[in-house]
């Protein structure tokens, strides 16, 4: 008989505890949570400063979400990098994610497993006829005139970017490899018809008056590992990287529990989060 008391007593009680326990709702400016840590709309914005260049930009709700997914895995990195111990709390998101970068970074790709790489993926290697071209830049038709007898006499280029360093001299790089496709186009046909050592003509353009030197002609074709070793190399430890980092962020995504305040972003959220 005495169940109605009891019953009456359960009533009492739960919507108090309820109302004791009830979350209080985030700030307007805080757009996520990880474990208990917020994650606020400036430090977005901070991302899209350097990722999508005008934080106040007009985004695309589906690029703003892809962008957002970015941003939150940066922060579940730093988070990790944080509880391991590699940074100190408050050291912020991109000393977090620099730290934890470098701690996977250490990575030993063989020799071999470089010309094993570049045996199955030789076609991926093969490159068009290219010339390696050097460049240099006047604001003066004179002086440009008087610069294209001394290179083509066999005066260094470097020596020439000293010398004619204040006399109108625009611009003097050493372009690289570059295939015909990679020229503009006004100059592409005069260009590859240059032989190792040659200077072309005077170009003049709206920008000032050009000079090109083939240096060195690379035929068409897949080029000897040795050649290409280092790159790939490079290439293959960025990619071992970058798979430990996406897997460090699935474990991350196991570890906290992340919640995004979909109300507080200013656009339609369809991520991963």
């Amino acid at each position: 008989m005495r169940w109605p008391r009891c019953s009456l007593w359960f009533g009492m009680w739960i919507p108090v505890i309820a109302a004791g326990c009830r979350e209080a709702p985030p700030g307007p400016d805080v757009v996520a949570e990880i474990s208990g840590q917020q994650v606020h709309f400036s430090e977005f914005q901070g991302y899209l400063e350097t990722n999508a260049g005008d934080p106040e930009g007009d985004l695309e709700d589906t690029v703003a979400s892809a962008l957002f997914d970015g941003f939150m895995e940066e922060c579940l990195v730093s988070r990790w990098a944080v509880d391991e111990g590699l940074v100190p709390a408050g050291a912020g998101r991109r000393a977090g994610v620099d730290a934890a970068t470098a701690a996977l970074s250490a990575v030993e790709v063989s020799s071999r497993r470089v010309a094993s790489y570049y045996e199955k993926n030789r076609d991926d290697f093969h490159r068009p006829e290219s010339v390696h071209l050097q460049q240099i830049l006047f604001e003066d038709r004179v002086v440009a005139e008087e610069v294209r007898a001394e290179w083509d006499a066999g005066i260094p280029f470097e020596e020439i970017v000293v010398l004619y360093s204040q006399e109108g001299l625009l611009l003097g790089a050493d372009e690289g490899d570059l295939a015909k496709d990679e020229l503009p186009l006004i100059f592409a046909e005069a260009i590859f018809d240059l032989q190792p050592g040659e200077v072309s003509e005077i170009f003049a353009a709206d920008y000032g008056f050009h000079l090109f030197k083939v240096t060195e002609r690379l035929p068409a074709g897949v080029p000897a590992l040795e050649e290409i070793e280092d790159t790939l190399w490079l290439d293959l430890q960025r990619r071992e990287v970058a798979a430990r980092l996406q897997a460090l962020v699935e474990r991350a995504r196991r570890r906290y529990n992340v919640r995004v305040f979909e109300r507080n972003l200013p656009f339609e959220y369809a991520g991963e989060y």
